[in-house]
């Protein structure tokens, strides 16, 4: 069983921030991930623009090819792998890591978020062919899509309906509500884009499955229709990974770190429970990681 200081689980930015630090603090942590890469969501965003230290907007994966050189000039590295339990372990914690266990005294969950299910039943056969949650598997399964149907109204799904127009991609954004709920730039871009249209107040019923996947809709008058489309992209939110691990009687969503427990962290994404700011992520690994640290110094 091995032992370690500190083990960070998440490669996104707040776990690239935290084991950074780590090593500049003197302590060279373990960086597990469940893909073995690093980046997490942000691969998906179509442009960053509020980090002061850009020159000018990037994509997701122009970041994570940053985020990933960084990390290889502190000479650390990704090891993939995927944290199914945690327990402590007098004042350690023990990591069941599926084929092989770790102890560690300090821990720091960037483990992100999962996709909320849609709320309507479908066939399991359609995930990863015809339905999707994130935008880059789409267009691995479909390089060359000529109509998407995108569920939700936040960033992301505004987000994901714009970087589909840049591919040429016309794109039906189905909002429950009467607006949507993504503010400012982006959802006036989104809106003002001539190869996204908005339908508002449709909820959605079911699917078709077939060469074409049929949406069934339902609009608040109680009438139906459907829109045929390549692929539905979900994008109605998201809940923490660490939730899961950590249990029930967690509070999450608190400014800053979170430490449900002695020597553990909850950080980025995974704190918020849901899609955050990639700032508001390297701030919080940054914290965790003095936070860690000071804890092995105190020892």
């Amino acid at each position: 069983m091995q032992q370690h200081e500190i083990v960070i689980v998440g490669a996104g930015p707040a776990g690239v921030a935290a084991a950074v630090q780590c090593v500049r603090l003197g302590v060279k942590p373990l960086l597990l991930d469940s893909e073995g890469r690093v980046g997490g969501l942000l691969i998906n965003a179509r442009r960053v623009d509020n980090l002061p230290f850009l020159e000018r907007p990037c994509s997701g994966l122009e970041l994570v090819q940053r985020l990933s050189l960084h990390l290889g000039n502190f000479g650390l590295s990704v090891q993939r792998n995927t944290l199914r339990a945690l327990r402590p372990l007098g004042e350690d914690h023990f990591l069941d890591l599926g084929e092989s266990q770790a102890i560690c005294n300090a821990l720091i969950l960037a483990t992100g978020t999962r996709p909320k299910p849609p709320g309507f039943a479908f066939s399991a056969r359609l995930l990863g062919s015809q339905v999707f949650s994130e935008l880059r598997p789409l267009l691995v399964a479909l390089p060359a899509p000529r109509r998407v149907a995108v569920l939700g109204s936040g960033e992301a799904a505004c987000d994901y309906a714009l970087s589909l127009a840049d591919a040429g991609v016309k794109v039906t954004l189905l909002v429950r509500g009467k607006q949507v709920k993504a503010r400012g730039a982006l959802a006036a871009e989104a809106l003002g884009c001539s190869l996204v249209t908005p339908l508002f107040g449709v909820e959605v019923t079911g699917l078709t499955e077939g060469a074409q996947l049929a949406v069934s809709l339902l609009n608040a008058a109680g009438e139906a229709s459907q829109v045929q489309v390549d692929a539905l992209l979900v994008a109605i939110g998201r809940s923490s990974r660490a939730q899961e691990l950590l249990g029930g009687g967690v509070s999450f969503a608190q400014d800053g770190p979170l430490s449900p427990a002695p020597g553990v962290f909850v950080v980025g994404d995974a704190r918020l429970g849901a899609l955050g700011q990639v700032g508001i992520a390297i701030g919080d690994g940054l914290a965790a990681a003095s936070a860690a640290v000071g804890l092995l110094e105190g020892k």
